[in-house]
């Protein structure tokens, strides 16, 4: 009798293993929350490939002078690069209308030139997208290091800002002075 228990027994814990237990079917009847969004497709076209190659990642360029060059071309021979999708940012803002575009690269200002002292020095981040003819993207984000206006701008020599210039230096931009109001009509 004792062996017909034992082999009950052995039969009966897989089975009583397999039921729920009353805590987990509880905890299975409370709200769940709603599934994560699903990750947007993805395209089965190999991306075009960006670079910012003018100045390198985490190069310099000058106040007065921020061009940046940006290179692209495609990553299937058949999926011809969108010139007209490329966007870029600086800061988070849009700077795209400032570029020129060809078919492997694009190059513009990181500002307007009338809003030049809107780039002030420092570490700058820019982001740009390129995107194939069958929707395939790529996106470069890299840093620029903006330095003050490598020549500062020529001031007239009756400011105050000129006094710290030589005697020869406030002679030589008065004599330049006076030669461009002969040359003018």
């Amino acid at each position: 009798m004792h062996g017909i228990q034992f082999r009950c027994r052995r039969a009966l814990v897989p089975a009583l293993l397999a039921l729920p237990l009353a805590g987990a079917a509880l905890h299975a009847q409370q709200p769940v929350s709603p599934p994560a969004a699903a990750p947007a497709p993805l395209s089965p076209y190999q991306p075009p490939v960006i670079a910012l190659v003018q100045p390198l990642d985490g190069g310099m360029v000058h106040q007065d002078r921020p061009v940046v060059v940006f290179r692209f071309a495609p990553g299937e021979a058949s999926d011809p690069i969108d010139v007209g999708s490329f966007v870029v940012s600086v800061d988070g803002v849009d700077r795209s209308a400032l570029f020129q575009r060809a078919a492997g690269e694009a190059w513009g200002p990181l500002a307007a030139v009338a809003n030049a002292d809107s780039l002030v020095p420092g570490v700058h981040r820019l982001s740009a997208r390129i995107c194939s003819a069958r929707g395939a993207c790529a996106a470069v984000q890299a840093t620029v290091n903006v330095l003050p206006p490598l020549i500062p701008a020529v001031s007239d020599p009756a400011t105050p800002a000129s006094a710290g210039r030589s005697r020869k230096q406030r002679l030589l931009d008065a004599a330049l002075s006076a030669a461009r109001r002969l040359l003018v009509p």
